[in-house]
């Protein structure tokens, strides 16, 4: 594509942006203040997604002007690069639910889990109570197949619908089911709209004790949540977290998969430093940490990277 026919599809691109938008859109954005971290670099276009509807027609404008485009949650198990993307950056604020059936209950893929939880726990209904910490949208914690106790999220989802790109210039909308989501070799490329979650019912009374067994009365801070590690209990490795990344983070011995940071920082800094943990925690204990953060946007020299 010529830079005249590049600068006039952008042109075009924002135009229709703008349409549908309105003050929900902008172009070379800093998403700094989006994600957890703090970090991150600028966006060519940017949309807050507060209905499912905006999220389609934000996927539908990209691709109909074959621009890249990303989805977003809560920024809380993500790190955009520091060289930004040169595309469409879509902030996913969607937040609704419904009881579909007696103890199945339908939410919008935006929703977070204190939301869930609360909402569902006026009629009686729970089981999701391991999940009450977890930062982020519902629809993150499945993209990673989030732990909760002895639990995956996965094991409560029953359907997901979903959109995804057919072709240049064309998506289609579906729903699957939990196993389909598993097995599909498209899945990255899958945009997550709304989650079926089977509930079992308890009675308040019963999830206010399990959240307070659990101490998920706690508030947990949002700045520096970084995703999940494999291991369930890190307090062995404090001390090599400490040696390892004292200068940058801020360690709580009782939340020892939250980190927060200490100063202003990039994204690369913080890759590397998650990335020297983990080869030092395997080469000291044997343990291997798997670090479950997406990388997004333009990242050149990392392997596994979103490349954009």
């Amino acid at each position: 594509m010529s830079t005249k026919s590049s600068t006039t599809a952008s042109s075009t691109l924002s135009q229709d942006l703008s349409k549908l938008f309105g003050e929900r859109f902008t172009s070379h954005a800093n998403v700094s203040e989006l994600f957890s971290s703090c970090t991150g670099g600028t966006a060519d276009w940017l949309v807050v997604a507060s209905t499912i509807t905006d999220i389609i027609e934000a996927v539908k404008a990209a691709c109909r002007h074959r621009i890249p485009w990303l989805v977003i949650g809560g920024g809380s198990g993500s790190l955009f690069s520091d060289y930004g993307f040169a595309g469409l950056l879509i902030v996913n604020r969607t937040s609704g639910m419904l009881f579909d059936d007696q103890s199945q209950i339908v939410v919008e893929s935006g929703t977070g889990f204190k939301e869930i939880i609360n909402w569902a726990s006026t009629r009686g209904y729970g089981g999701l109570e391991d999940f009450y910490h977890l930062p982020g949208t519902v629809a993150g914690a499945i993209v990673t197949n989030a732990v909760g106790g002895t639990s995956k999220i996965l094991d409560y989802v029953r359907e997901l619908t979903v959109i995804y790109a057919d072709s240049p210039g064309a998506i289609s909308c579906r729903t699957i089911s939990s196993n389909e989501w598993r097995e599909s070799p498209c899945r990255p490329q899958l945009v997550i709209l709304s989650i079926k979650l089977q509930l079992s019912y308890l009675g308040q009374p019963e999830i206010l004790r399990r959240l307070r067994a659990r101490g998920k009365d706690v508030r947990v801070g949002r700045h520096g949540y970084l995703g999940h590690w494999a291991l369930p209990q890190l307090q062995p490795n404090i001390m090599l977290w400490r040696k390892t990344c004292q200068e940058l983070f801020r360690f709580d011995e009782r939340q020892p998969s939250v980190l927060n940071l200490r100063k202003k920082t990039t994204s690369e800094a913080i890759l590397q430093c998650l990335q020297a943990l983990m080869s030092q925690s395997f080469e000291q204990t044997g343990e291997r940490l798997e670090l479950r953060t997406s990388l997004l946007g333009y990242w050149p020299d990392n392997d596994g990277a979103t490349k954009k």
